[in-house]
């Protein structure tokens, strides 16, 4: 899977492993993101800076964040992937 995210960029491969107890650091026009998921109150958190958005389920991210401005899904094929701990 991670080959497949790094290689492809699949939004199911970055599912699986945010749903697995991933984090990923990832960049977009320059700003840099974070990413993860906290088992213990079953949420996903995109982190920009400061700012901190909780979504209840990877589904709901894909449709509800935005990357500067950018729906999720759109942003997502110009993110730079940095880090995956």
């Amino acid at each position: 899977m991670v080959q497949e995210l790094y290689e492809k960029k699949s939004l199911p491969a970055l599912a699986y492993l945010i749903e697995a107890g991933r984090e990923l650091e990832f960049t977009y026009r320059g700003r840099e993101y974070f990413l993860s998921r906290d088992t213990q109150v079953a949420y996903v958190s995109l982190c920009q800076g400061e700012r901190e958005t909780g979504y209840g389920s990877i589904p709901l991210l894909l449709e509800q964040a935005s990357l500067d401005g950018v729906p999720f899904r759109d942003a997502w094929p110009e993110v730079v992937l940095e880090t995956l701990f």
